[in-house]
């Protein structure tokens, strides 16, 4: 019997690695995403000159703003991951069942 629960705790140890792996991939094409939306909507011209303007100078700051959300989002996400990689003696079932839903869901609500 132990063998059996040995064979199986090892099986969903590597389901856990599994979904994690997969989370990291979901979560590098999110990060993809919103940095290529605040590029597009808020990104500084690509002169070197300074700005003069208010309004190019508030749309600088909320680029760097929304940079650094999603940057910040982005380190809260991974540190979940890694916490969800490791697979908890106490998570596993009697019956051998194991809950593989992240806490918080994932950063596109998906």
């Amino acid at each position: 019997m132990r063998r059996r629960a040995e064979v199986r705790r090892q099986e969903l140890e590597e389901q856990q690695r599994q979904v994690a792996d997969e989370a990291l991939l979901r979560l590098g094409a999110w990060r993809e995403r919103r940095q290529a939306q605040i590029e597009e909507r808020f990104a500084p011209p690509h002169q070197l000159e300074l700005l003069s303007d208010p309004q190019e100078r508030r749309r600088l700051t909320i680029y760097r703003q929304r940079r650094e959300e999603v940057e910040e989002r982005e380190r809260a996400r991974r540190q979940e991951v890694e916490r969800m990689r490791r697979l908890r003696v106490d998570a596993i079932e009697p019956i051998g069942a194991l809950l593989l839903v992240p806490r918080g869901g994932w950063p596109d609500g998906a």
